[in-house]
């Protein structure tokens, strides 16, 4: 017992103290490798503002010969420096290395830095084969001009002997301030237990029932404050033990009342959800139905949009058989054709009727189906009623684009959309109506964007638009709940989501649904 308490506080001392080391040692590695970054971006400043300095002249006269002939100069006194790069921003860029010069593009990777106003980076520099490299960056301003960028690149190698010195000294002092802790920690270890095992013996005689148990001690510091308290507490103990027996069975009976008031608690808790779920799903289904009225409504008027021009046709056709009547042109012929004619206008609206309750018609189950064709349906139940309106659509669609769902329930909510855009351009009196779509694959999933040129949602309201009931529409020509339907049908049936937000000119609905673009 006495070597494992022993060995526990000494492998706690010890290990406390080497991770202590450990961090030290590694946040002063840190810093000393941040001060050799320094003391190279010094280094580097330096050298760029002494090129600066000498071919500041050539480079506003455009001297390339000049240029040259300093940065070679450098190059070959500094073996240090591996290549400078002088990028002016109109004209050539000039590559200056050991081996020569040589005018080609700015590596893309270099233009980077440049754009993102690097002072320094180390890597595989492409203007030297791929080479670890310190590059800095200068930027090259005369007289206020901003004239281009001074790329210098120098060898890593004194960062690599540096860093090397610094690891050997951390290593030294690293070991030197271990061995100090093991004799540290090991005496401190040997001090700290005895009182510790005291404590622990006396407890255990404590465990067995022994409230007599008593530690003598000599120590005046904390840990013989400990001592005495213990002995203190031990004699409390006995006296709190009968008080704490007869606080039981006075908690046992209030346990047992409490318990008989939660069950009656949690048995009207169980009555009130069951209510107020029941309740709820009675205004779901009070919301779907009024939902599918107000369907039912937009179609009505759809159809009598589309159904307009084949019954003013069918109206002259029987004003022409009349007059041809009167004016005794009516033979067989002409009534055949009168009556071909009329049959296929009236066979033409039967096939909007079909076209309408098809796309009304609820899909049984989930089913891979073409965003394009879905867009493509919604757009032909309210073709009619834009061109009516002078509405025009402009539609930029994949059509490789496929999803998983309900493409009926789908097409409802884009349905929702387009007639809110219809409202709000004829509403605030736009001219130039136009409404644009758009549908394109990202990442995993399909965006559907639908842009109106109608001026936008007020900003005070655009986060309850898609609240049951919330409408901006005078009494009677809106329920408030095809934003809201919608909505549900993305966040339940499609697993997606649809949100608003405005434009420069207009409103844009965002529509993402699951998805996949197939290869081709």
């Amino acid at each position: 017992m006495i070597r494992r308490i022993f060995f526990r506080v000494f492998a706690a001392m010890f290990g406390l103290s080497l991770v202590s080391i450990l961090l030290l040692g590694y946040f002063y590695k840190i810093q000393q490798e941040r001060l050799i970054l320094e003391v190279m971006q010094t280094q580097a400043r330096t050298v760029a503002r002494s090129i600066e300095l000498v071919s500041a002249d050539a480079m506003v006269m455009n001297d390339q010969g000049m240029i040259l002939e300093n940065n070679l100069n450098i190059l070959k006194k500094s073996p240090n420096i591996l290549y400078i790069v002088i990028a002016p921003k109109h004209g050539e860029t000039v590559v200056s290395t050991k081996k020569g010069w040589r005018v080609e593009r700015l590596p893309e990777a270099l233009e980077t830095l440049q754009k993102e106003r690097a002072s320094y980076t180390i890597f595989n520099s492409p203007l030297i084969g791929g080479t670890e490299v310190f590059h800095y960056v200068y930027p090259l301003n005369f007289n206020g001009f901003d004239w281009g960028w001074l790329h210098l690149g120098f060898s890593v190698h004194q960062i690599e002997v540096m860093k090397k010195q610094l690891f050997r000294k951390i290593f030294i002092a690293v070991w030197f301030v271990l061995l100090l802790t093991v004799l540290g920690s090991y005496l401190f270890s040997k001090w700290l237990t005895k009182p510790i095992i005291q404590l622990n013996d006396a407890a255990k005689k404590v465990a067995g029932g022994k409230l007599d148990t008593q530690i003598e001690t000599d120590r005046r510091d904390e840990t013989g404050e400990l001592i005495e308290n213990f002995n203190m507490m031990i004699h409390k103990l006995s006296d709190n033990q009968k008080q704490l027996q007869s606080a039981n069975k006075l908690l046992e009976e209030r346990v047992k009342a409490r318990t008989k008031d939660l069950q009656k608690l949690n048995e009207e808790l169980e009555n009130l959800v069951r209510t107020e779920v029941r309740k709820s799903r009675e205004k779901d289904r009070m919301l779907i139905q009024q939902s599918r009225l107000a369907a039912m409504g937009e179609m009505i008027g759809n159809i009598a949009h589309q159904w307009r021009q084949p019954l003013n046709a069918l109206g002259l056709v029987l004003q022409n058989i009349q007059l041809a009547y009167e004016t005794g042109r009516m033979d067989r012929e002409y009534l055949d054709k009168a009556t071909l004619k009329g049959m296929r206008l009236i066979e033409s609206m039967s096939h909007t009727i079909d076209d309408f309750r098809n796309f009304f018609k609820p899909n049984k189950s989930k089913e891979m189906f073409s965003v394009s064709d879905a867009i493509n349906a919604a757009l032909e139940l309210v073709d009619s009623s834009f061109r009516n309106h002078d509405i025009s659509v402009e539609t930029d669609v994949r059509e490789d684009l496929k999803a998983n769902g309900y493409p009926s329930e789908f097409s409802q909510v884009l349905l929702n959309v387009l007639n809110n855009a219809k409202d709000a351009l004829i509403e605030n009196g736009v001219k130039n109506r136009k409404i644009g779509i758009k549908a394109f694959a990202k990442e995993e999933n399909i965006v559907i964007e639908i842009e109106d040129n109608a001026g936008g949602i007020e900003n005070e309201i655009i986060e309850k638009i898609f609240d049951p009931y919330f409408t901006t529409k005078d009494e009677g020509k809106g329920t408030g709940l095809g934003l809201y339907m919608s909505k549900m049908i993305m966040q339940r049936s499609m697993h997606g989501q649809i949100d608003a937000q405005n434009t420069p000119s207009g409103a844009k609905f965002v529509i993402t649904i699951p998805g996949h673009t197939e290869q081709k």
